[in-house]
């Protein structure tokens, strides 16, 4: 009965190591779609938060409805914003962001680095500004949304939303 049930166990570790390894590939061709065409040295969001391209970090506070009737997804975190670079686009840093972030999704903990775009469970949302853009990092869990906000801060201060 011993030797049914260590079989038993070695068929289910076998079984789950090839479930990972199905999720694993899975995950790998997800963040290697969102990378179509992304440099390598653009895929670690470096000219998200390239502290010599940022003027100024800003929270992000979460929405409060304004009537009992409106629903609101309160996220929170930072506003990063940059200064505008010879042919960068909007599109091609929201592009970079959802590379980035869906290498974020399938890295293990250990492989992150403190920006706060390696924070899993962060939403990256891109805007020009006319002058620059304005990128925004955020979560509706408020404790994802603190830690991206302290990670911002480090790159630049605080300045207030005007």
């Amino acid at each position: 009965m011993r030797r049914l049930e260590t079989l038993g166990m070695v068929g289910l570790g076998l079984a789950m190591t090839f479930a990972g390894a199905a999720v694993a590939q899975a995950a790998q061709k997800v963040d290697t779609m969102a990378c179509v065409g992304v440099p390598e040295i653009e895929i670690n969001g470096s000219p998200l938060t390239n502290p010599d391209d940022v003027r100024a970090v800003q929270e992000i506070k979460p929405d409060q409805p304004v009537s009992e009737t409106e629903t609101v997804v309160p996220r929170g975190g930072a506003r990063i914003l940059l200064r505008a670079q010879p042919g960068m686009t909007a599109e091609w840093l929201q592009r970079i962001a959802e590379c980035h972030m869906a290498k974020v999704a399938v890295a293990t903990p250990a492989t992150l680095t403190t920006s706060p775009l390696d924070v899993k469970g962060a939403l990256v949302s891109v805007q020009s500004t006319g002058n620059g853009f304005s990128v925004d990092i955020t979560s509706p869990d408020v404790k994802i949304s603190r830690e991206i906000l302290t990670r911002a801060r480090a790159i630049r201060p605080l300045q207030p939303i005007h």
